[in-house]
């Protein structure tokens, strides 16, 4: 797969996805680098068919009402005051064999 890491995730998350063997590239790579618009980055992910990784919402508002960025991963953390819920949780990103 082919991702674009929006540039409020941590760099390890790109690296991680490049070591499963996806094509991960930094919003920081862009020309505008952490500058660069929510539209500016869904334009570039829609044109490269590329899946946005962020945990902006307003991704999500724009996916849900507008049909773009096309493909979206939405990070979310966990509330840490529920205890009752799992500290983190995992997808298995690998690609199929």
């Amino acid at each position: 797969m082919r991702f674009v890491v929006d540039a409020q995730l941590p760099d390890a998350l790109a690296k991680h996805l490049e070591e499963l063997g996806h094509d991960a590239m930094r919003v920081k790579r862009l020309p505008a680098g952490g500058d660069t618009s929510d539209g500016e980055v869904t334009r570039f992910a829609d044109a490269e068919d590329r899946v946005v990784v962020t945990k902006d919402s307003d991704f999500r508002h724009t996916h849900e009402t507008g049909g773009r960025p096309k493909r979206l991963l939405l990070i979310s953390a966990l509330d840490s005051r529920q205890p009752s819920q799992p500290r983190s949780a995992r997808a298995d990103l690998r690609p199929p064999r």
